[in-house]
């Protein structure tokens, strides 16, 4: 379960920078968007409770709400802390206004 989550919050971090690298945000934007992004597993509890009641493995209900307790606690936790990641960030924004001043 651990390796889903740390795969789920590195794919999410990702996807959130992609999204504002493509609109040319700054790192703090980025870093919001990216971490807010974590929060967002609602969808796997419904997934949860259609395969219980499919008769699917015993074994995904407790996984899948495993995960989303997980989630819906470092969720919070990793968007409260944004501003470590935007630290870490080149500003893209400020790159691109330099790019339409020239």
């Amino acid at each position: 379960m651990l390796i889903a989550v740390a795969l789920t919050l590195v794919m999410n971090v990702l996807a959130g920078l992609s999204a504002a690298r493509v609109y040319y945000f700054g790192a703090g934007p980025a870093a919001n968007i990216s971490t807010t992004l974590l929060a967002r597993g609602e969808f796997a509890l419904v997934l949860a409770t259609m395969a219980a009641g499919a008769g699917l493995d015993e074994r995904l209900s407790p996984f899948i709400a495993g995960y989303a307790l997980l989630l819906a606690v470092l969720g919070p936790l990793a968007a409260g802390q944004s501003h470590w990641l935007a630290r870490i960030l080149p500003d893209k924004r400020a790159a691109h206004e330099g790019e339409l001043v020239s």
